[in-house]
């Protein structure tokens, strides 16, 4: 029996989509490992493909049927819509600060790590 199937659906979606990537990611390692050269459709392809739906399976029971991880997702959903998200030129003005600040922080760490590695040669 589905939990809440009509809420959160957009988590829920990215939560199963996430799972058929690993999945996906795993079964083509595993058929690039294990996999012989020239096979069209061989018992490493079978196990690739079977690696893919239990992952793809596994997100759908997560994301759809185990009701603790189902109201997690609907609550993460619900919880998003309340963030008020800044401006654009708020965003760009908090950018052009932060790029400066590490310009900054980079420059003086670069400037220590110049000072100690003379220290240390002077030292050994």
């Amino acid at each position: 029996m589905l939990h809440k199937h009509s809420e959160g659906r957009m988590t829920r979606i990215v939560g199963i989509a996430t799972m058929t990537v690993i999945g996906a990611y795993f079964a083509f390692a595993f058929h690039n490992y294990y996999g012989e050269d020239g096979e069209a459709f061989g018992v490493s392809s079978a196990i690739a493909i079977a690696i893919l739906v239990i992952f793809a399976l596994t997100g759908f029971v997560l994301m759809f049927v185990n009701k603790k991880s189902s109201e997690f997702a609907i609550n993460v959903e619900s919880e998003t819509k309340k963030i008020t998200w800044p401006d654009w030129l708020s965003v760009k003005g908090h950018t052009w600060q932060v790029v400066i600040v590490m310009v900054f922080l980079m420059g003086y760490l670069f400037v220590v790590d110049i000072f100690l590695g003379y220290f240390r040669g002077v030292i050994l």
